[in-house]
């Protein structure tokens, strides 16, 4: 994997590109977006952080999950927000993932947990 020598430039990457990263790198769950921070525990549930820095507005952010989930669930407000099914061919292998669209505004801590079908 070549990265480039200062680290800032990783963000200059298309957004496909560093969502190869993003998979490879943390498996069945990850989000898609930039300048944020993601935490994630066993228990499937994550927090979320949006930079904040001069010029700093709501970011978009796309959830993933290769788990049959139902949907993703706002841990703040008890908001189901619902998913979209994804089908995507890598390395000559279909695979099926679950996304869900979030918005972070600067400086706010956001939890979500993926709810799978039983």
């Amino acid at each position: 994997m070549a990265v480039p020598e200062n680290d800032s430039d990783l963000y200059r990457l298309p957004q496909d590109a560093t969502d190869v990263f993003r998979r490879v790198l943390c498996g069945d769950a990850y989000a898609s977006g930039r300048h944020f921070s993601m935490f994630t525990y066993e228990d499937g549930s994550m927090i979320l952080y949006r930079y904040v820095k001069e010029g700093a507005h709501p970011e978009h952010v796309i959830l993933h999950t290769a788990g049959k989930a139902a949907y993703l669930n706002d841990a703040m407000s008890g908001e189901r927000i619902p998913l979209r099914e994804r089908i995507r061919i890598e390395d000559f292998r279909t695979w099926t993932e679950y996304t869900a669209d979030v918005v972070l505004e600067p400086g706010i801590f956001r939890k979500y947990r993926w709810e799978f079908r039983r």
